[in-house]
Order: C-alpha cells, then sequence, then structure tokens
C-alpha cells in the first residue's frame, strides 16, 4: 500500500513515502491536496484527462481490469445516503406545517 499526491502543475499522481503498520497508514506532507491511498502494482497507471478513463499499461490483473470497466461505463456503487436529503426536508417541512397547525388549532379553542 502506497500513498499517492496528485500534483496538479505536472498533473500526475507522485508516490509519497508511506509507513503501514496493521491498518493505519501513515505519511508526512506539507500541505493538504488530493490524495489517493492504493495498492501499488507493477504496472502503470495512465490517466488521460481528455477521455476522463484510466487505462492501464502492461500486465494487468483481472480484478483491476474488471474495475477499470466498471468506473468507464459509469457503473460505480452507491457509497451515499439511502433517503435522499430532499426527501427528508420535504417530511422535515410537513410536519413543521402539521405541528404548526396544531398549535394554532388549540390556541384558538382554549
Amino acid at each position: 500500500i502506497v500513498v499517492y499526491y496528485y500534483n496538479d502543475g505536472e498533473k500526475k499522481f507522485e508516490a509519497m513515502e508511506t509507513k503501514v503498520d496493521g491498518n493505519k497508514v501513515t505519511f508526512k506532507t506539507s500541505h493538504f491536496s488530493k490524495y489517493v491511498i492504493a495498492e501499488k502494482l507493477d504496472d502503470i497507471l495512465v490517466i488521460d484527462k481528455n477521455e476522463n478513463t484510466t487505462k492501464p499499461e502492461g500486465n494487468t490483473n483481472s480484478s483491476n481490469t474488471n474495475s477499470n470497466i466498471e468506473a468507464e461505463k459509469g457503473n460505480l456503487p452507491n457509497t451515499g445516503a439511502v433517503v435522499s436529503s430532499s426527501v427528508v426536508f420535504a417530511l422535515g417541512l410537513v410536519a413543521l406545517v402539521f405541528g404548526g397547525t396544531l398549535l394554532i388549532r388549540r390556541k384558538k379553542h382554549a
């Protein structure tokens, strides 16, 4: 496992000195930026900014190729919330209106 830093000036990933201790990954940096924690392979990975695709060069294993194909097709896993935030907002708004209506009716009948 190695940490890669994305160098915006050179438009490429650079490997950083990385220490792995069990489930802990440690690396030193002088600034916040874009980083990737990845398994280091013997293959060279080329990222074409014009096509927005990742193309492996050299020998590839089947799992690496499959994940690249999935990314190119746009079939990425859903890692966000199960319920949309707009649905939660709408339900909250309905509850607020309903609660306000109940309070107004209680004040009129009291």
